[in-house]
């Protein structure tokens, strides 16, 4: 309904990028610092390439952010 309104009335919002959740996020876990900077650093190539391949359409940011840090946690 909110985004018909939206698209209604011509007002456009811009996408919210997910890699600005991953620093907070992976700020939460308690992980030693070099850890952290490789999986940061994984994790926004994830969303990188998840970006170019249009595959964030439609979802929420802050999803996409836990879930390249999922990845880069369980591939440790």
């Amino acid at each position: 309904l909110y985004t018909r309104i939206l698209t209604t009335l011509g007002i456009a919002l811009s996408d919210v990028d997910p890699t600005l959740y991953v620093e907070r996020f992976c700020g939460k876990l308690s992980l030693a610092p070099e850890l952290a900077r490789e999986i940061i650093k994984d994790a926004m190539e994830i969303i990188n390439f998840s970006v170019q391949a249009s595959l964030h359409s439609g979802r929420k940011p802050s999803n996409i952010a836990g879930a390249a840090l999922k990845l880069c946690l369980e591939s440790r």
